[in-house]
C-alpha cells in the first residue's frame, strides 16, 4: 500500500466508533482507496450501513483530524504502519478469522518470528506462576522461538523478561497506542523499550489511544494469531488469558497449560 493511502487509513483509525468492521467495509466499498473512504459524503455513509448516530459521530470526528499532521506525528514517534499486503505482515496472522487489516509496529519483525510461541496468564500471579513463565520463556527463546505475550504485569511480564534474558526475540501485543505516554501498563515502559530493541511492540491502535477492556479482548486474537502454540499459566475462569486460549483453538493452534 502506498504511503499516501496509509495516511488516510491512519486518520480513519482516529475517528470514534471506527473499528475493524467499518474499516473492512470502507476497504471493500472503495476498492482499498482509504482517501476516498475518509472523504466519503454524508449520503454515502448511510449506504455503508451506518446508523444516524454513527454518521454524526463519523462526521464530527473527521472534522477534528488532519490526516497529514497525524501521520507526521506517527513517523516522529518512530512507529511504522504495516498493512496486510506487505512482506513484513506475518503469514500466520493473515490466516486467522478477522485478521487485522494493519497494525502499528515499534521495533522490527524478522523471518524467525514465523516460529513464535505465546505465553499468557493472570496479572495476580503466584511466585510459582512467575517463575514458571520466566523459565519457559527463557528456555523456548534459547531454542530460537520468539515469545509472544501481552506485556501485562504478572505472568506476561515474566515471559517477556525470560526471552530477553536468554538473548532471544519477543513480541508484545498491546491494547493501547505505542507512544510512551499512552503505552499500557506504564510501569512496564522500561520493559517495552527492551522489547522494541530485541523484538517488536504491536498494536491496532493509533498513538494517543488509551487501553480499555474492549481493546484487551480484541488484541487477544493477535497474540494467538502470531503463535504456533499458546501456553496458559494461572488464569481465572473469566480472564483474557482464557479468551486467548479460545482464539487459539479456533485458529487451530496448540494450547498448553501449567
Amino acid at each position: 500500500m502506498p504511503e499516501s493511502q496509509k495516511v488516510y487509513l491512519n486518520a480513519l483509525n482516529f475517528i470514534p466508533g471506527v473499528g475493524y468492521g467499518t474499516l473492512k467495509t470502507i476497504e471493500e466499498s472503495f476498492g482499498g482507496d482509504f482517501e476516498a473512504g475518509f472523504n466519503v459524503s454524508e449520503s454515502r455513509l448511510g449506504a455503508l450501513g451506518m446508523r444516524n448516530q454513527e454518521i454524526v459521530s463519523f462526521l464530527e470526528g473527521r472534522k477534528k483530524i488532519n490526516p497529514g499532521s497525524r501521520w507526521l506525528k506517527l513517523k516522529n514517534e518512530g512507529i511504522k504502519m504495516i498493512v496486510s499486503d506487505e512482506p513484513e505482515f506475518p503469514k500466520l496472522l493473515k490466516q486467522i478469522p478477522a485478521a487485522p487489516l494493519f497494525f502499528y509496529l515499534r521495533g522490527e519483525l524478522k523471518k524467525e518470528d514465523d516460529f513464535a510461541f505465546g505465553i499468557v496468564g493472570t496479572r495476580l500471579a503466584t511466585g510459582y506462576g512467575k517463575e514458571t513463565s520466566y523459565t519457559i520463556g527463557f528456555k523456548l527463546a534459547q531454542t530460537g522461538l520468539t515469545i509472544v505475550s501481552g506485556m501485562a504485569v504478572g505472568i506476561e511480564t515474566e515471559a517477556h523478561k525470560g526471552a530477553i534474558s536468554a538473548g532471544g526475540r519477543t513480541i508484545a501485543v498491546v491494547a493501547s497506542g505505542l507512544d510512551e505516554k499512552s503505552l499500557f501498563p506504564q510501569e512496564n515502559l522500561g520493559l517495552a523499550r527492551k522489547i522494541a530493541s530485541q523484538g517488536a511492540l504491536i498494536s491496532e491502535h493509533p498513538i494517543g489511544m488509551k487501553a480499555d477492556r474492549e481493546k484487551f479482548v480484541a488484541r487477544n486474537r493477535i497474540i494467538s494469531g502470531l503463535s504456533r502454540g499458546v501456553l496458559v499459566v494461572e488464569a481465572p475462569l473469566r480472564s483474557g488469558a482464557l479468551i486467548t486460549a479460545k482464539h487459539a483453538l479456533e485458529q487451530n493452534r496448540e494450547v498448553f497449560a501449567v
